[in-house]
């Protein structure tokens, strides 16, 4: 017997912390939030407040999502079998009476309810997205016709409109394609924080509407210690249906929310309209509008707030960020360890974290969301790992790239040259390369790497040989050269190879070109990588960069340098070590948060 006050623990996997007293979960999360910040050197010192408690802990969830499985509605459980959750504790009334009448649903056979998607208000109106699967769309959607109309009659209460999705057998998401109504109302009005904002179906929304006015109050606080607040341009990316920007935009000269799911986009504009608010919405991605917005002629202080989903802020955003012109960026994160690698990225780029402030989003989970405020500082320093007469080892953090790169302007030898004599580099590290790189120095003699030996380690796709040798010429400025890597297979992550790889001479991208060329490309690398195999590993396991780092150095006299693996590959390496084994074929799906 369990001594859980939800009747579904254990087997019902969603409030995995229930069973804890309610302050051991918000020091539990403030810990989750300390430990993930503390493994960045760069965060060294970074003040992490208290977490923020909800007064309401059950019936609080705004957005319901549950998968069906006949009769069972609620959360996959073990062998990724649905388990039935009548009882659920912190979703509302309206839902679970919802689900109680879906249970009972006329029997299904060209089609079938695969998962339920149910917007609630705070009235206790309740809209339910049904996701059918079938083979064509309209099989699909002559299934979720019938069946919201059978629920219209049949619900008690009646929903206030009736959505649908179709979902292919097979696809790797959960939630089907983008949803349309069927019956009533479909788009809800409703108080979420400080802001009344507009949802459509399947648009984002925070789970804890009383909890998202603290979230709100947090950042209006932080603009207002800004100077120039009242003149303000502040742009809201991933902005959903445009609460944040709603919610302070009487603070700011001007608003732009910035949301790629048009519906969203669509829902966040009539509010303003309707509100008369100062706010532009840009239906764009993230990096495109984030790109336009700082590139321009407006000379209004810029204030940029992020909101990513679990995965983070991605490699192209990152890079956009750490050159803007903004006087702060606020962040608000779902995921500690995403945003610690984040936070760590743009540090090295002088833009400097002041503090955290964990806020409980989802009483009786393991979540924490996260606010943190950042300034315009300098940018944090590089660990030397040796010094000596004409030659200094530095320990590259990802993004910063060797020397001055179009997209990432600040660079090692930049940083370096404030406490180095003249440096040069002896070797290079693309861009999104984390390890050791050696630098000539004018306080010595002349260094070189002759002699010396380069080894890196790799997560490949794919169960490699334990041992090879790759000789295949590359190109290079027009010319071919002869090339050569060896690897050594050290583990198996999953279904995927670590290597240490060592260069026998040293071509640019050599060890990407060559693993790709065997058919084993390095996890993440854009440019010579497999692409479905690279996005889901962004969704999942939170991987933005090439999974490569230069690990060991060794002089001609035997002398060995060495960098363990940095924070964000190590932290992939454990996510993928604790997920479940995937074939190939289920590889490459996508994530959403």
């Amino acid at each position: 017997m369990s001594d859980s006050p939800c009747p579904h623990r254990p087997e019902c996997p969603g409030c995995d912390w229930i069973e804890r007293p309610y302050e051991a979960q918000l020091a539990g999360k403030r810990e989750r939030l300390v430990a993930a910040l503390g493994a960045w050197p760069a965060l060294a010192g970074l003040e992490v407040g208290e977490t923020l408690g909800a007064e309401e802990r059950e019936d609080y969830r705004t957005r319901v999502k549950w998968v069906v499985d006949g009769a069972r509605i609620g959360l996959y459980g073990r062998a990724h079998a649905v388990v039935d959750t009548p009882e659920c504790l912190v979703v509302p009334d309206a839902a679970r009476r919802l689900a109680r009448t879906l249970r009972g649903r006329p029997a299904e056979r060209e089609a079938r309810l695969v998962a339920l998607d149910i917007r609630c208000a705070s009235d206790g109106a309740a809209v339910p997205t049904l996701v059918v699967e079938a083979a064509t769309p309209e099989a699909a959607r002559r299934h979720a016709q019938g069946l919201a109309d059978w629920l219209w009659e049949s619900a008690d209460p009646r929903p206030a409109g009736v959505a649908w999705s179709w979902r292919r057998p097979g696809a790797p998401a959960t939630l089907g394609g983008a949803p349309e109504g069927l019956r009533g109302e479909t788009v809800v009005r409703d108080r979420v924080g400080l802001a009344e904002a507009r949802f459509p179906p399947g648009a984002f929304s925070q789970a804890h509407a009383p909890q998202t006015a603290r979230l709100h109050a947090l950042l209006g606080a932080a603009l207002d210690t800004l100077p120039e607040r009242a003149e303000a341009h502040l742009v809201d990316l991933y902005a959903g249906t445009g609460s944040i920007g709603l919610a302070l935009a009487d603070r700011v000269a001007a608003v732009t929310c910035v949301e790629a799911f048009e519906p969203a986009a669509r829902a966040a504009a009539d509010a303003a309209r309707e509100r008369g608010l100062p706010l532009t919405v840009l239906a764009r991605s993230a990096e495109d509008a984030l790109g336009a917005l700082t590139s321009g002629e407006d000379r209004r202080p810029l204030v940029i707030v992020v909101d990513p989903p679990r995965t983070g802020l991605g490699a192209s955003v990152l890079a956009i960020l750490a050159r803007a012109p903004a006087r702060m960026v606020l962040y608000v994160s779902c995921d500690p360890d995403t945003l610690a690698r984040d936070l760590a990225i743009l540090a090295t780029h002088g833009l400097v974290a002041e503090g955290a402030t964990p806020v409980d989003l989802m009483p009786h989970t393991s979540h924490v969301e996260t606010v943190v405020t950042l300034r315009p500082g300098l940018p944090a320093p590089l660990r030397v790992v040796h010094r000596a007469p004409g030659l200094a080892i530095v320990d590259k953090p990802p993004f910063l790239p060797t020397t001055p790169h179009p997209e990432w302007p600040d660079s090692v030898l930049a940083q370096a040259a404030s406490a180095l004599p003249h440096p040069r580099a002896l070797h290079r590290l693309d861009v999104g390369t984390s390890g050791l790189l050696a630098l000539g120095l004018s306080d010595g003699p002349a260094a070189t790497l002759e002699g010396w030996t380069k080894v890196y380690l790799a997560l490949v796709r794919g169960s490699t040989h334990q041992r090879g040798t790759i000789r295949t010429p590359l190109r290079e400025g027009g010319r071919t050269f002869e090339a050569e890597t060896r690897y050594r297979k050290v583990a198996t992550v999953n279904t995927h190879s670590l290597l240490e790889v060592e260069l026998g001479t040293g071509r640019t991208h050599q060890i990407r070109k060559h693993l790709a060329s065997v058919g084993h490309p390095v996890l993440g690398d854009a440019r010579h990588g497999d692409a479905a195999t690279n996005r889901f590993m962004a969704a999942r396991h939170g991987l933005i960069r090439p999974f490569l780092h230069a690990a060991r150095l060794q002089g001609p006299g035997g002398e060995v340098w060495e960098s363990p693996l940095w924070p964000d590959l190590e932290g992939v390496r454990r996510s993928l070590e604790a997920a479940p084994v995937r074939s190939r074929k289920a590889r490459g799906g996508r994530g959403r948060r």
